[in-house]
Order: C-alpha cells, then sequence, then structure tokens
C-alpha cells in the first residue's frame, strides 16, 4: 500500500522509458529483468520480440522504449486505448477526466457519461461494445461507479484489458439492494479478484466510502490500495481538477511498475 498520494518508482543507468504526450518515466533495467540479465541481452530478447509482433501503429500510441547509450530506441510494447469508465454522475468540464480526454486522443469514454440514474446492466453492455470495439490492449480508467462497472464487467466478459485503475470506488454492502428512490441500481457487487491488474485510489474523507471499506475492495479485488490523503471523492468538488497523481498511477499501470 501507498501513503501520502506518492507514487513509488525509480530510474537508473540504462533504463526503458515510456514515451507520452506528458513526459516520460524511467525503469531501471534490473526492475526489466529479475533474473539479473544484462541490459544488452533485455534488448536482445527486446528486437526478437519486436522482430515477431511489431506492426505499424494503426493510431496514436504509447510505447515503451529501451533507450541504452548509443543505440536507437526499441519499441517494447504498445498500448493504444484508455478507456474512461464514467460514474453516475456527468463529469464537469474542468474534472480530471474531462481534462484527460481533452489532452490525449487515447482516451476514450466507455460510454460518454450518460449521467443518473445509474443502471449497472447498462454500463456493463457500454463497456463490453468499447472493449470489445478493438482487439488492441486497453487500459481502463474508473471513477466512482463506474469502478463497480469494471467488477462487474470483468465477472461476465473477457477482453484485452492490461489493467485499471480504480478511483474511489462508492462502497455496498453485501446483500445492499436499491430502494425505489435510489438512483444506482446494481445487484451484488462482486468481491473476488480481478483477472488483471488494479490500483484502487481511495481517499480518507470519502463521502461514499470509509478508507477501510475502500481497503476491503481492494483486498477482494486483489488491487494495490493507493492512499490519496483527504482527497473527498476526488471529484470537482474537491478540486479535482488536475490530477498529476493520477497521471503517474495510469503511467505505473502502463510500465507495470
Amino acid at each position: 500500500m501507498e501513503r501520502g498520494g506518492r507514487p513509488v518508482g525509480s530510474g537508473g543507468v540504462g533504463s526503458a522509458r515510456l514515451g507520452c504526450g506528458r513526459g516520460h518515466v524511467t525503469l531501471s533495467a534490473p526492475q526489466a529483468c529479475e533474473q539479473g540479465g544484462s541490459f544488452g541481452q533485455i534488448l536482445a530478447v527486446a528486437v526478437a520480440v519486436a522482430v515477431a509482433v511489431a506492426g505499424p501503429a494503426r493510431r496514436p500510441d504509447r510505447t515503451v522504449q529501451a533507450e541504452p547509450p548509443g543505440q536507437p530506441a526499441i519499441i517494447l510494447f504498445r498500448v493504444t486505448r484508455l478507456l474512461l469508465v464514467p460514474g453516475r454522475g456527468v463529469p464537469l468540464p474542468g474534472h480530471w477526466s474531462r481534462r484527460w480526454a481533452a489532452a490525449d486522443p487515447l482516451y476514450r469514454w466507455a460510454p460518454e457519461p450518460p449521467g443518473p440514474p445509474y443502471r449497472a446492466d447498462e454500463r456493463v453492455a457500454a463497456l463490453q461494445a468499447a472493449v470489445a470495439a478493438d482487439d488492441e490492449p486497453a487500459i481502463l480508467v474508473a471513477h466512482s461507479a463506474g469502478c463497480l462497472t469494471v467488477a462487474l464487467w470483468a465477472g461476465r466478459h473477457t477482453g484485452p484489458v492490461r489493467a485499471a485503475l480504480l478511483v474511489t470506488p462508492p462502497y455496498l454492502d453485501p446483500g445492499w439492494v436499491p430502494g425505489p428512490d435510489d438512483d444506482v441500481i446494481v445487484g451484488e457487487v462482486p468481491r473476488v479478484p480481478l483477472p488483471f491488474r488494479s490500483i484502487l485510489v481511495a481517499s480518507r474523507n470519502d463521502p461514499h466510502a470509509t478508507f477501510a471499506e475502500s481497503g476491503a475492495y481492494a483486498r477482494q479485488w486483489g488491487a494495490e490500495l493507493y492512499d490519496a490523503g483527504e482527497a473527498g471523492h476526488l471529484d470537482t468538488a474537491s478540486g479535482y481538477g488536475p490530477w498529476p497523481a493520477g497521471e503517474q498511477l495510469v503511467d505505473r499501470l502502463l510500465t507495470d511498475r
């Protein structure tokens, strides 16, 4: 678990670098090879893989590139889809998710936020349509009830999902049943490990979940728990807005750190 909203990561001599529109994230060579092989050996494997599977990109992408001194960059893997999974409401123009979608063509809504009520079956169907529209690898970025959409989708479907960032999911007690006036229509929330890597962002003063409840979700879903501190619901009302730490978390998922 991480505390205080500080992502962990380090670079070093001989590194892999993630190229993206906002900057670069470095990965040290020892992180890339648990067996302690030399950077040249790692590059040899990378070249073989790249020759076997690389092809022309069909759209803009984010790439992890190996950049040893004096050597040209080599693409190690490509991620071309970052799917934003909305919560119950419609995020305001200043919301971090709106900002990311406007600034980076790799972000796409899955679906475009329809607003309340939140009907889980409809949201899962929309996410499945977005995932199944392409066989390119995808990372899911979900906020609030969108995290429930991701958990429900993972229990019903499979697809080329590489990882998920789950931001402040609202906690529902096991066996919770929506009342006649509720605008969140969802059945039992899955409480089993997700079949892909995930990071769950928890706030210390989220009005929709205690930190302990968020921790329970993280354990049940097999997610890494990231402590964002007192960040409210990480929405516009809480001042988010720009969220650089969230961008760093997406970069971590892209690089498997």
